[in-house]
């Protein structure tokens, strides 16, 4: 009989924007750690892929027997306002699971999610304030406390643990040290020191909605087939590279503010942070959208003893 897979014993959750990528890559480098190769798998999150089924969704795992720590990582399961039933099927299915969830500056990472959405074409209103107005998920998102109460079993039962984008990005080791004993996998393997930033938005480019048409048409995926070089050769020029960072209008950020401040300061102080980590007075100061380890700041060959 066919092997039907194994269902996953941790999750990285999110946030969205918050170096979810590059802590995916760096754990699935783990000989302990299987993690499935797809990113953003959502069988938790919407409702015609989790209509595939348990059975379906254990299947993707089968490449991960044996491993101690099997897993997947999908930031859209915590968005509470945008997937409202994500964290009840997890509890239902995984309720034993471990969850990885990344946070960051909520500011930035807004502005970081607004850029991702400008390059990739989704749903955005113009200006980053208005899109900020329009679309709650932006607020919402960032409300890391909100979020943490919706896998409110996980959390009181020790499942549940929380890593910060910014001490990340300058302490990489340490961060990855911390997460693998959570995991429960030896925290002083070796793995290889990668400063290269996952998922960049400033700086790409982009294609405009007419050549996006175009890539889509049989002709051009053909022609990109035979001769990828080419075809990418020809359509640069017509793409734009993103240069414009996000604006805070004071109307835009007073309102996050009264909707953050108060959640941000409380998730801050339960997870052992200073409640002024992170001030929400200002628009961008140093917005490095790479969402991944600082340059610079790769791992140590060896983790250090006592790190945390």
């Amino acid at each position: 009989m066919e092997n039907a897979g194994t269902l996953p014993n941790f999750l990285v959750i999110g946030a969205a924007k918050c170096g979810t990528t590059s802590l995916c890559a760096l754990l699935g480098r783990h000989p302990d750690v299987f993690l499935h190769p797809r990113k953003e798998l959502d069988f938790f999150s919407y409702d015609d892929v989790y209509a595939r089924g348990i059975d379906w969704y254990a299947s993707r795992f089968r490449d991960g027997a044996g491993r101690t720590a099997v897993g997947e990582g999908s930031p859209n399961y915590a968005k509470r306002r945008k997937n409202p039933r994500a964290a009840e099927r997890i509890a239902r299915h995984l309720p034993d699971a471990r969850l990885l969830y990344i946070v960051r500056h909520p500011l930035r990472r807004m502005e970081s999610a607004w850029l991702h959405a400008r390059r990739a074409g989704h749903r955005t209103a113009g200006s980053f304030g208005e899109t900020v107005r329009t679309f709650p998920e932006y607020v919402d998102t960032s409300d890391y406390e909100a979020q943490v109460e919706a896998y409110a079993g996980h959390r009181d039962a020790g499942r549940l643990h929380v890593l910060f984008f910014e001490e990340f990005r300058s302490a990489p080791g340490d961060v990855l040290r911390e997460a693998f004993r959570f995991l429960g996998v030896d925290d002083s393997v070796e793995i290889p020191a990668d400063d290269s930033p996952r998922n960049p938005s400033l700086g790409r480019r982009v294609d405009p909605p007419l050549l996006k048409r175009l890539r889509r048409s049989r002709a051009f995926r053909t022609a990109h087939r035979l001769a990828p070089g080419l075809t990418a050769a020809l359509v640069r020029p017509f793409q734009r590279e993103l240069t414009e960072r996000p604006s805070w209008d004071e109307e835009t950020l007073r309102s996050v503010r009264d909707a953050l401040e108060a959640p941000t300061r409380r998730f801050l102080e339960a997870h052992g942070r200073p409640a002024d980590l992170w001030d929400l007075s200002g628009g961008p100061d140093d917005l490095d959208d790479a969402a991944g380890p600082k340059k610079g700041a790769g791992l140590p060959p060896t983790l250090p003893p006592g790190a945390r």
